[in-house]
């Protein structure tokens, strides 16, 4: 999953791209004017990396706008001014339908990358709860920074100065440690309506589903989790309770 907008606006981008050279070079409009001849390929090429270019600075920079409203008129236009260029000479209002019948593939997927998170939790709503998946989405100190995974599959959050180490499970169920960019603080307030995720001492927040055992006495405890060999302090004034 692309929980990261940089990456996922990068990954739209190139998308709108290649799919514009696959409807110049295959689809060559509806066939209804010449083939591309060899000095237009590089055009095309060319068109095509502006169109990576544009769609990737505008994706990255409006993050606060509505981006499924934003993408479904610009992708519009810079397809019609791509076929402009292209089949230069011919009627506007021919070139014009084509660059909307060309646009409808990579609006949709506009709307898809624009909207997955919010759209994902919203379907959760009309899903049994047997069938639901509980996702997480972390926020950064950089608000275009984001960290999402299943509830089940975040295991701990330690403090690092001005960064925090998440581990969690992978899609095989092996351990991994992301190096992310926030404050305990700021991961405690955005856990704060999950009521599996405990902060356990100063640095360290963990998720108490996925405890395996209770290490120590009353003056010094530690918590054993059940993924990645890890061990963690606990706070005397903190209560947790030993899994069955």
């Amino acid at each position: 999953m692309i929980s990261n907008s940089k990456y996922r606006s990068l990954l739209h981008a190139i998308l709108v791209a290649l799919y514009f050279a696959v409807f110049i070079f295959f689809i060559n409009p509806f066939k209804v004017y010449h083939s591309v001849s060899q000095e237009e390929t590089f055009l095309v090429i060319g068109i095509c990396t502006g169109i990576f270019f544009m769609i990737w600075i505008l994706g990255w920079m409006s993050q606060k706008i509505q981006k499924s409203i934003l993408s479904s008129v610009l992708i519009p236009v810079i397809y019609f001014i791509a076929l402009v260029v292209i089949f230069y000479g011919e009627a506007y209002f021919d070139l014009l339908l084509m660059a909307l019948g060309a646009s409808i593939v990579p609006v949709f997927l506009s709307i898809i990358f624009s909207q997955s998170p919010s759209t994902l939790l919203t379907l959760q709503e009309i899903v049994p709860d047997e069938m639901r998946v509980d996702l997480i989405k972390i926020t950064g100190t950089n608000q275009n920074e984001e960290f999402e995974l299943e509830a089940n599959k975040l295991i701990a959050f330690e403090a690092n100065d001005n960064y925090v180490n998440i581990s969690f499970l992978d899609e095989e169920n092996k351990h991994q440690k992301k190096v992310f960019r926030t404050t305990l603080k700021s991961i405690s307030q955005q856990l704060s309506e999950k009521s599996n995720f405990l902060k356990i001492h100063r640095s360290v927040i963990i998720n108490t589903e996925l405890i395996e055992d209770l290490l120590g006495n009353s003056q010094s405890r530690k918590v054993k989790m059940k993924y990645g060999d890890l061990t963690f302090p606990v706070s005397r004034n903190i209560r947790v309770e030993k899994p069955i």
